[in-house]
Formats: C-alpha cells, structure tokens, sequence
C-alpha cells in the first residue's frame, strides 16, 4: 500500500509544528500567551484540517490510520503532562463571565485543547466502522460543490453530512471544554 504523499507532508508539518510549540514552550522564546493560543488552535486545527479536507478519506487504510492514532496519543500524553500546569493558563480578559453557563465548563487551559484529536480519531473509527457495513467510509463534504465526492467516487449522502456534524462537534467541544 502506498501512503499519499498529502499524508507525508502533512504529517511532517504536524510534527514540526509539535516540535515548534514544545519549544517555544520549554525555552520561552514567545510570550507565553500567544504560545498559549498557537497551542490551542494546533490542538483543534490539526484534527479539523484533516476533517475538511482529502486527508480524511486515506484514513480508511490501516495504516495511515494507525500512524495519526500513534501521533494522537503522542499529543494526548503531552496535554496530560501538561496538566494544571501554570504555564498554560489562559488569561481572560474583565468582560469574561467566569459564572455563564456555557464559560463555566470552558477549559482554562491551552493545552486542554490537545484532547481532541485523539477523540476525532476515536469518533472517526467508530462512525467509519458503521459506514464500513454498508460498504462504504467517511469523507469530507465540507468543500464539496456538488453531491458528489470525486475522491471517494461516489454520491454525498445525507448520512455523509450528519457524520461531519458529529466529527466537527467532536472536535470542538473535546477542545474547549473539560481538562
């Protein structure tokens, strides 16, 4: 089986981008509040790219699959260790209401948002799994311009719409909220 070169490099940027906010962070080579934000958004960005684009589709193989599965465990370890570490408090502004609802279970932490690729993957396989019976697997509709995905070869149904809904709220809520 061939990895698709999409996979190779984009895995060579999560890993040099890993690598560059390990860094900055261990050496304090950035204001730590901006290290804080670039950390969040890697933790949700990395599984949200791969969610809207083609990258979704090769994660049907085996392999490539297991690959991201062993990165996102990697990551999820550093987000434990990485736990009520001072560090990686996110300061709020006067205006934040500590006591709203929805702020309350807001995540204090920047490193919280780790978390979610190792959920969007688990979450993947589950619903992939599902799919697999009816012969077929998830893929993006997030770009598409017709009801039909060219990589896939086949017609977007409105099964392919609600599994997205359900990566995307996976991705997002396992990355604001909780520890």
């Amino acid at each position: 089986m061939k990895i698709p070169s999409r996979q190779k490099n984009f895995l060579i940027v999560a890993f040099v981008a890993g690598l560059i906010l390990t860094t900055t962070s261990i050496f304090g080579l950035i204001d730590q509040q901006l290290n804080n934000l670039f950390i969040f958004f890697y933790g949700i960005g990395l599984p949200l790219f791969i969610l809207c684009t083609n990258l979704i589709v090769d994660l049907n193989q085996t392999k490539i699959f297991l690959t991201w599965f062993a990165v996102s465990v990697l990551i999820f370890i550093t987000s434990l260790f990485s736990y009520n570490y001072d560090k990686f408090i996110f300061n709020r502004n006067e205006t934040y209401d500590r006591y709203n609802a929805v702020n309350r279970n807001i995540s204090d932490f920047s490193t919280s948002s780790l978390k979610s690729f190792m959920l969007f993957l688990i979450a993947y396989w589950l619903l992939n799994k599902i799919l697999k019976k009816q012969g077929l697997f998830v893929i993006n509709t997030f770009k598409s311009r017709k009801w039909y995905h060219q990589e896939a070869n086949r017609d977007i149904s409105a099964l392919d719409l609600i599994i997205n809904i359900v990566l995307f709220l996976v991705i997002t809520i396992a990355g604001l909220f909780g520890h």
